[in-house]
């Protein structure tokens, strides 16, 4: 139990990493792409190249970006399910563990009463 959550907690940050470094890459390629059309004075003789060659660069971080953010929100939900439903077996689990208990200790007090009968013969 506690090996899954410590693999749960460890998927979750390498997810929370990959989120917040494509989203900064999302920023720096739509940043320089903007940049770089705007303050080049010598456009280079391919435009198109370039253009496309960005587009294709920024659509790809964003597509990372958003499915790493989904992967996250997932992640997290079924986290919070799992935890929920660990939570609800671990209350069961201890309450079967008090019962066999208690179970345990009347039998122990019956054994202790005719044990007592018994020395009073």
């Amino acid at each position: 139990m506690l090996k899954n959550f410590v693999s749960y907690i460890k998927t979750r940050k390498k997810l929370v990493i990959v989120f917040v470094l494509s989203t900064a890459i999302s920023i720096f390629f739509i940043g320089s792409f903007s940049q770089s059309n705007e303050a080049s004075a010598h456009p280079p003789q391919d435009l198109s190249i370039v253009t496309i060659s960005g587009i294709v660069a920024i659509l790809t971080s964003c597509i990372t970006s958003i499915a790493t953010f989904f992967g996250l929100i997932f992640t997290w939900a079924i986290g919070w399910r799992k935890e929920n439903r660990e939570t609800k077996m671990s209350v069961l689990e201890r309450e079967r563990l008090q019962t066999a208990l208690e179970r345990e200790r009347l039998e122990l007090e019956k054994l202790k009463a005719e044990n007592k009968k018994l020395k009073k013969k």
